[in-house]
């Protein structure tokens, strides 16, 4: 099925609507959190309690004045005649005697002792998401953390000072989902950072250098705030060889641009934004290397379309097809990769069961909920497991047939 050029203008229209209305929110959310600290101390304390219900109530520290660090936002609160919700060493050791008593996300500050004490215990997940200014030496600090996850999305610039601290971060993954813009030095910064994860979904546009710098990240790679890009930025992202390429916020893609991340080196190319792909497209993407290819948002698939990606070697992910006709059941029955996604289809005809039961490989149903004697007997023929962990209706001889056929392939099904 052909899309028009209108159809697609459409929906494109209707993803950047929903993308900037989630945008705006979270920026409501920040200029909320940002007034609440303004607020004089107590009725601050008082309004942050009802706008986090699920967080204990934390004190309001008043700025300790630890040596060293910029004191930018402490004056300018003080001069106003308010408090900053700082953590200090009491704070920070308060949370590791306490797991759940202190949510450091309220705080805006942080000592350069409490981030030391912060840093020297295992942590798996570091939170630090309220942190609005990052100091050279609390950078250096924290990046000692061996925790899994250090999270500081409330950042909204990075000098590169402090990007070279953090790339020495030793724990797990790295997110700076607040960073809406990277300089090249900043970019070549993190793209040495030796994590197995880093997050800058907050960026919405990146520059050709910057995405290759960037690009030497050996992890995975988490971009998913940016819904378009250029060719050159396409091929300088391409060259990314780490585990995962995450661009999900990409609705769609130039012939050009698809060609140039066919050629990504990395194992994962996550495209779940695409919600239109030409066959053109889909046979170039379909020569990409890795072992995953997703597309988690796409709607419609054409049979061209659909025979092109069948040729994918490594498993392809079409989570976003809600229904499937049997001409296109046929030819991604021809997918002989590890493993066939279709997670978003809810209901499947007997005539496109019949279909992808000639499918080889694992092949992923788990949106299904309902399934006839029909549908049962045409996937039990099928040679490999077949997942329905989603199943909750099925006429009374369906369990029978596919545990009859199937074996041990279905252990969470009915």
């Amino acid at each position: 099925m052909n899309l028009s050029p209108d159809l697609i203008n459409r929906l494109t229209a209707i993803r950047s609507l929903i993308a900037h209305a989630e945008d705006a929110l979270a920026a409501l959310r920040v200029e909320l959190d940002d007034t609440c600290r303004k607020l004089p101390a107590e009725l601050g304390q008082a309004f942050s309690e009802h706008n986090h219900p699920a967080s204990s109530p934390s004190k309001i520290i008043e700025r300790s004045g630890a040596e060293g660090e910029s004191s930018t936002v402490a004056d300018a609160a003080s001069e106003s005649g308010f408090s900053v919700r700082r953590i200090t060493l009491d704070v920070a050791n308060q949370f590791l005697d306490q797991r759940g008593s202190v949510n450091l996300k309220e705080y805006s500050e942080i000592d350069i002792d409490a981030a030391e004490e912060l840093a020297r215990h295992d942590c798996d997940f570091l939170d630090l998401d309220g942190l609005a200014i990052l100091t050279e030496p609390v950078a250096k600090a924290i990046s000692r953390h061996r925790g899994e996850f250090l999270h500081l999305n409330g950042l909204k610039e990075l000098t590169e000072k402090c990007a070279e601290s953090l790339s020495l971060h030793q724990g797990t993954g790295l997110s700076l989902d607040g960073l809406s813009a990277l300089n090249q030095g900043v970019a070549k910064a993190l793209g040495s950072y030796a994590g197995q994860m880093l997050s800058l979904d907050g960026l919405k546009q990146i520059g050709g250098a910057e995405a290759s710098e960037i690009a030497r990240f050996p992890g995975i790679l988490c971009l998913n705030g940016l819904t378009r890009i250029s060719d050159d930025v396409a091929e300088s992202l391409a060259k990314h060889s780490g585990d995962a390429l995450h661009l999900a916020g990409l609705l769609q893609l130039s012939l050009t641009a698809a060609k140039a991340l066919a050629k990504h080196e990395g194992s994962s190319l996550n495209l779940d934004g695409i919600i239109y792909l030409s066959e053109s497209a889909a046979e170039s993407l379909a020569t990409h290397s890795g072992a995953v290819l997703s597309f988690s948002s796409l709607p419609l698939l054409s049979d061209a379309a659909a025979e092109a990606l069948a040729n994918h070697q490594g498993e392809l992910c079409l989570d976003g097809l809600t229904s499937l006709n049997e001409s296109v059941a046929e030819r991604l029955a021809e997918h002989r990769g590890r493993r066939l996604s279709l997670k978003g289809l809810t209901d499947l005809s007997g005539e496109a069961a019949r279909a992808l039961s000639r499918h080889v490989g694992t092949l992923s149903l788990n949106g299904l909920w309902k399934v006839d004697s029909y549908v049962a007997e045409s996937l039990a023929t099928h040679k490999g497991p077949v997942l329905l962990d989603g199943l909750v209706y099925y006429s009374p001889e369906v369990p029978e047939i596919l545990r009859s056929r199937s074996g041990s392939w279905l252990p969470d099904g009915p």
